[in-house]
């Protein structure tokens, strides 16, 4: 329902779970919420600000706290970041207090940081919680206002593909740490068909100012996220970490868009996990 601010509700109950259809079929990680802390570009960490406030919204998972760490561009890839003195320093400052349960990555694409650069941070974390978990979160391809569908599609699923190999490589060196991969960026390439399709009652304009909510990109050269965006792949992140088939969750964008957007997103992670 509506409220009087115009503001769409969706409950995701449990009752109301099959709405979605059918979702990947696997025990969510954290149910109750987590400590986590996310370092990364403009790609990762705006998402996972939405994802707090929607969280922290809800009032349904009592264990989440949200921290992170920002970097524009390159200056946010796993290399970079611990390249920083003050990054790092920042970083390390909140890791050092030893309750950080959930450590997030952008991945790296095609600005290069490596294996080892991640595994710098994942033995920097285990140092001071050696039951942390780790996160890589796959963007979308930058530019994608000025690709062909068929070219920004191929970009953004080469991209989860190389998270996807990533979470593997780590997976295979630190037995017995749990590492989760989460490819948000195919929401961006959802949405922008369904837009050109005339689909998304919410959005009007393609390329827009940050300050508007009725646009798919904020610039005509990285193709950042808009709100509506931002959301729906916090959405994604939600589901994927905590679950949401419980407690309410509030989001201002059309409920038929929101969740048919939503299911096919998760749908598209299932190869990687």
């Amino acid at each position: 329902m509506r409220t009087a601010l115009g503001r769409l509700v969706i409950v995701f109950a449990s009752a109301l779970a099959c709405a979605f259809g059918p979702m990947i079929a696997h025990a969510k990680p954290f149910p109750e919420g987590t400590d986590a802390l996310f370092i990364g570009h403009s790609f990762f960490v705006p998402i996972s600000r939405n994802f707090d406030d929607i969280v922290s919204a809800s009032g349904a998972y009592p264990n989440h706290s949200h921290q992170e760490v920002f970097s524009g561009g390159r200056t946010g890839t796993p290399q970079s970041l611990w390249e920083s003195r003050k990054k790092r320093r920042a970083v390390t400052e909140i890791l050092a207090t030893g309750e950080i349960d959930l450590l997030g990555f952008t991945h790296a694409g095609p600005f290069g940081s490596a294996q080892e650069d991640y595994q710098r941070w994942i033995d920097l974390a285990l140092q001071y919680n050696p039951n942390t978990s780790f996160m890589i979160g796959s963007l979308w391809a930058p530019g994608g206002t000025n690709t062909s569908m068929t070219e920004f599609r191929a970009q953004t699923d080469e991209a989860a593909d190389y998270g996807w190999q990533m979470i593997k490589a780590l997976r295979a060196a630190n037995p017995g740490v749990a590492f989760y991969h989460i490819a948000h960026g195919p929401m961006m390439v959802e949405m922008r068909e369904d837009f050109e399709a005339g689909e998304l009652e919410d959005l009007t304009t393609l390329v827009g100012r940050r300050t508007r909510k009725d646009v798919l990109f904020t610039d005509d050269d990285l193709g950042h996220a808009g709100e509506m965006a931002k959301d729906l792949m916090a959405l994604v992140w939600l589901e994927m970490l905590y679950g949401i088939q419980r407690g309410q969750v509030a989001v201002e964008w059309d409920r038929q868009d929101t969740m048919r957007l939503l299911r096919d997103v998760v749908q598209m992670n299932a190869p990687y996990n």
